[in-house]
């Protein structure tokens, strides 16, 4: 078993989560998912569920090709912030100082990078990157890796290119560039 621990802290990167729900819920606002991408908060609606209310908020993802409903007061949902655009350069600065720790075995590896995915931080979602790039360099990827690392680049890059109003062609080429250079 690998020493990972998924609560490492990262310098110079503040966490990216919302200060509070309605923030990260706002009507209209935008939001990430690790897995569907960037998502856009279509509405809000209080719920009465054996006498206690939720909040539930739902959100559109792939030009409204999903829709998903969400308890806006669980904190293990998924969706977090997006990214600041002044956040961009250090997150590929990390990408370039991340030291991997990862294990040998194939089935581990995959399950803890699968666990940083679904942490839904930005930070944890570059070092799969890194470390399936570094891995790459080193032997060939499985094929559920292979996959891993294209949608994880894709993932980074859809949100850079959001935030950054460029294209995703242009955020994929910054991180190539990156991962070039390691």
């Amino acid at each position: 078993m690998s020493n990972f621990n998924i609560e490492k802290t990262i310098p110079n990167i503040e966490k990216v989560k919302a200060n509070s729900e309605d923030d990260l819920f706002k009507l209209g606002g935008f939001v990430m998912h690790p897995v569907y991408g960037i998502g856009r908060v279509e509405s809000r609606e209080d719920k009465i569920i054996d006498e206690s209310t939720y909040n539930f908020a739902t959100l559109s993802f792939n030009n409204e090709k999903l829709k998903m409903t969400i308890n806006t007061n669980v904190q293990k949902n998924m969706i977090r912030k997006l990214i600041d655009i002044e956040d961009i350069p250090k997150l590929l600065e990390y990408l370039k100082e991340y030291k991997s720790d990862l294990p040998i075995k194939s089935p581990e590896r995959y399950n803890i990078n699968l666990k940083k995915i679904k942490s839904s931080d930005i930070k944890m979602l570059i070092q799969v990157i890194k470390d399936l790039v570094m891995l790459s360099r080193a032997k060939k990827l499985t094929p559920k890796e292979v996959s891993m690392l294209k949608q994880s680049k894709k993932t980074l890059a859809s949100e850079i290119a959001f935030v950054s109003s460029i294209t995703e062609e242009k955020a994929d080429e910054m991180i190539e560039g990156t991962c070039r250079n390691l």
